[in-house]
């Protein structure tokens, strides 16, 4: 497994059009990966998940993470027994190889921060990486490359006012996006 990532920083507005264009070709589905106590919900439209694009934690590591696989997919829960008894449903990769997952990142607290996202693959699976490729190749395509990462037009006005793109709140400003001279 090789695996295909793709990082960048970008407000909800920004992320909402892109993933609209994809949208416009391609029918996907949203679901939250993790652990969770019951199944959750699938969004047929990123527009309908609640706080898309916007960092609740302010730690890239620690923010939601989805899905996104093609609608007519089915998403396989994995069944994890817990130690103390019980069940919880794990949504994930692993269980699911024609899916890539989706970590939006976003905007935290005043807006003068944004925090880093990233749309990602570790499967083998042909499927899995076409549709890497499909919707990588828009935010390629509407976003400028600095190092790294991809950046959305209203997280370079951010960072051109002096905001911060980070990959954690926490984290010293050294460690921060910023454009070269």
């Amino acid at each position: 497994m090789r695996g295909h990532a793709l990082r960048f920083y970008a407000t909800c507005k920004d992320l909402c059009d892109a993933l609209d264009d994809v949208s416009s070709r391609i029918e996907l589905k949203y679901i939250q990966a993790g652990m969770h106590d019951h199944y959750p919900d699938e969004f047929l439209d990123h527009r309908q998940v609640k706080s898309f694009g916007v960092a609740i934690t302010g730690d890239q590591v620690l923010e939601p993470s989805f899905l996104i696989v093609r609608l007519e997919e089915r998403v396989q829960p994995r069944i994890v027994p817990q130690r103390r008894g019980g069940t919880l449903i794990a949504i994930d990769q692993s269980e699911n190889p024609r899916s890539v997952v989706f970590r939006p990142g976003g905007e935290y607290g005043d807006g003068g921060v944004i925090v880093a996202g990233e749309l990602s693959t570790v499967s083998d699976d042909q499927a899995s990486i076409e549709l890497w490729k499909q919707i990588s190749k828009d935010l390629k395509r509407l976003w400028k490359k600095i190092k790294a990462y991809y950046v959305s037009p209203h997280a370079l006005t951010v960072l051109r006012q002096g905001g911060r793109l980070t990959v954690g709140v926490k984290r010293p400003k050294e460690y921060d996006l910023r454009e070269e001279p």
